[in-house]
């Protein structure tokens, strides 16, 4: 019996259908292209039809980033398995024709080469020899994607001269010219990052391209984008030392262009030549020694532009743009020469303005935007903000939605009200001098204020009863200083009607911070009274203070639904929450009709809450639910809500 059990087990497993393997080639492509490069390697070796498929697979990814303390032996073999894993590729049939054509459609490879092992010229020779070899299988099999990414510790040495004095005696491969010739038929996509090439100008005129990613290039003079490349749309060029020209050919139908100097103290001058650029949508230029010759010149002509985004270019001085009717977004920031800025375009919808702080004397800077009155992204930092520039160009803005003064001195001398109908973000950072601001805007739905605790915040919000989220970053402070507790109490009050209520602590902290002395409570109204939700930021606040803590909380906020705790310095490690359920028919305020019988109801809320109108929480709590505490503290909470809830309550 149990012979026969066995071989009818064997049976069975032997005629077992593999149906994974059955499946289409396509269909098996699908699968492994949500695999890693791994994985998919992995799964290959489950049967014959799998590695078939495996080795037709037409996305090719290298991953060669190993680590650091790897001998020269493993490195050399890491390079060479890729070179033998391209040799076994395989070709497959068009099922249309007779030809034999190629299905691969990318080629990604990525490698970490370190000086610090071995010789290390030597395996940046292979490297790059290895490069030579991908780029000749990527233009025989006519790949249209190829993502090249050399990573390692040489990237710095140029600030030497040490990779200068290599490629100046040639002791490094070349790399190859023709991946960027007419021969590169079919590449669409070509993404390098962090080459040694060997030589100093580069000319594109791959027919096919259409997207042209260069980063950290080393060696590179001079970039040409000639004639040929006609269906170019984006080129991307960043980190390039050494770069001094680049020229894109009139032919061309660029859409897109960004370039980002090197990291370096001064902005790297270098000639950019955009000979047609009426296509040009998207135009971003950082850290370019670029002049306001060449804004008038360029930019001018883009009649598409829809971006425009300049950073770290500190040779403009005047930005003028009138012409661009297209232009839709706009950002100018740490250009700090800029003394004027006059923006022309009623079709604007984002401007972002900014420089780099200097408290002691803010930049004066002439900004006029009160021509762009669709405007509904505005971000203005780092300057004097006057109330002549509020008036001309913040009065008015119907389409605002989001307002940012970031790190700027408000120089109002007179109080000033401005309508914001459709405004709903509000964010105040940093702002050192406060003026009387007020800002009405029925339809703010979140307000953020970054600085020291004032008697009141940067702005007074009217009509802003639907607030759901005010965020408070507070820098230094100090709960020994005279009046500290009322201040708090002043600011916070100026956002008793929001929903929720998020409060962070910026610089040194202890856990005494929000808790209120009881001699102080019984001075003050409880400021966030019909706040939903408290949120809190703390470092590290002990067992024996959290008791402490809570009750504080709760006297502050006394009708809450939730608390919350983020416990971390400045990335929080863990939420920490206490949820809380009342019934929800008991008034805001204690108090009981005259006529009314339910005069114990009456002497037990007087009783309790008498130093203040606003009814405290233990008035009509029926749940809590403690959550993610550590256990000590956990039970100290579940005592705390047993003794002082007023009626039976139920604790999770």
């Amino acid at each position: 019996m149990a012979m026969e059990e066995t071989k009818a087990v064997k049976k069975t497993s032997s005629t077992a259908v593999d149906r994974l393997s059955d499946l289409p080639e396509n269909l098996i492509h699908e699968i492994m292209s949500f695999l890693s490069p791994a994985e998919a390697g992995r799964m290959s070796i489950l049967s014959k039809r799998l590695s078939s498929a495996h080795l037709s697979f037409p996305l090719l990814d290298f991953q060669c980033r190993y680590c650091h303390h790897a001998s020269p032996f493993d490195q050399h073999s890491v390079l060479d398995s890729v070179r033998n894993s391209l040799q076994r590729r395989r070709l497959s049939f068009d099922n249309s024709s007779s030809d034999l054509i190629n299905n691969i459609k990318s080629l990604s490879f990525d490698v970490f080469v370190s000086n610090k092992v071995g010789d290390f010229l030597s395996t940046l020779n292979t490297v790059n020899k290895l490069l030579q070899y991908l780029v000749n299988f990527s233009l025989f099999h006519k790949i249209p994607h190829l993502l090249i990414n050399c990573d390692g510790d040489y990237r710095h040495f140029h600030e030497h001269h040490w990779l200068d004095n290599i490629l100046d005696v040639g002791q490094i491969e070349s790399f190859p010219t023709s991946l960027f010739s007419a021969k590169s038929s079919t590449i669409k996509t070509l993404n390098l990052s962090g080459v040694l090439f060997g030589f100093q100008d580069l000319i594109l005129a791959c027919p096919l391209i259409e997207d042209f990613h260069l980063v950290d290039w080393l060696g590179l003079e001079t970039i040409r984008v000639s004639s040929s490349a006609k269906l170019i749309k984006q080129i991307f060029i960043q980190g390039c030392s050494g770069l001094q020209r680049i020229d894109v050919d009139s032919d061309a139908r660029l859409e897109s262009f960004s370039y980002t100097g090197p990291l370096l103290k001064q902005s790297q001058i270098i000639n950019i030549n955009l000979a047609s650029p009426k296509s040009l949508k998207f135009l971003e230029l950082r850290r370019a020694g670029i002049t306001d010759q060449w804004v008038r010149n360029n930019v001018f002509e883009c009649k598409s532009l829809e971006i425009l985004v300049l950073e770290d270019c500190r040779m403009i001085k005047n930005i003028r743009l009138h012409d661009n009717e297209h232009l839709k977004d706009l950002e100018l920031k740490n250009c700090n020469a800029v003394e004027c800025v006059d923006v022309v375009v009623a079709g604007l919808e984002s401007f972002q303005f900014g420089k780099r702080v200097d408290y002691d004397q803010p930049p004066h800077c002439r900004i006029n935007i009160n021509c762009c009155k669709r405007l509904k992204n505005l971000v203005i930092s780092g300057v004097v903000v006057t109330e002549k520039w509020i008036v001309e160009n913040l009065s008015g803005q119907a389409y605002l939605e989001n307002l940012e003064f970031k790190s700027c001195a408000l120089a109002l001398n007179n109080p000033i009200k401005v309508y914001l109908e459709n405004l709903k973000s509000m964010d105040f950072r940093g702002c050192p001098r406060l003026p009387s601001l007020e800002i009405e805007s029925p339809n703010l739905i979140s307000f953020r204020y970054s600085g020291k605790l004032l008697s009141s915040p940067p702005v007074i919000l009217v009509s802003s009863q639907n607030v759901k989220v005010v965020e408070i970053y507070f820098e230094n402070l100090d709960n020994e200083a005279e009046g500290f507790y009322k201040t708090l109490r002043d600011f916070l009050s100026c956002f008793a009607h929001c929903k929720r209520v998020i409060l962070h602590t910026l610089g040194h902290f202890t856990d005494e911070l929000f808790i209120y002395p009881e001699q102080v409570r019984n001075t003050l109204i409880p400021p966030l009274y019909d706040v939903n939700h408290l949120e809190i930021q703390v470092p590290v606040v002990g067992s024996e203070r959290f008791l402490e803590l809570v009750d504080s909380l709760l006297w502050l906020a006394p009708h809450l639904e939730s608390i919350s705790f983020l416990v971390g310095y400045i990335i929080p490690e863990t939420k920490s929450s206490i949820k809380v359920r009342s019934v929800s028919n008991i008034p805001l305020y204690y108090g009981v009709p005259v006529d009314s019988d339910d005069k114990v109801v009456e002497d037990d809320i007087i009783s309790c809450c008498s130093p203040s109108p606003v009814k405290c929480w233990r008035h009509g709590l029926i749940e809590v639910a403690i959550e993610n505490f550590e256990d000590c503290v956990r039970t100290s909470l579940k005592s705390y809500f047993i003794e002082n809830a007023k009626a039976r309550i139920t604790l999770i």
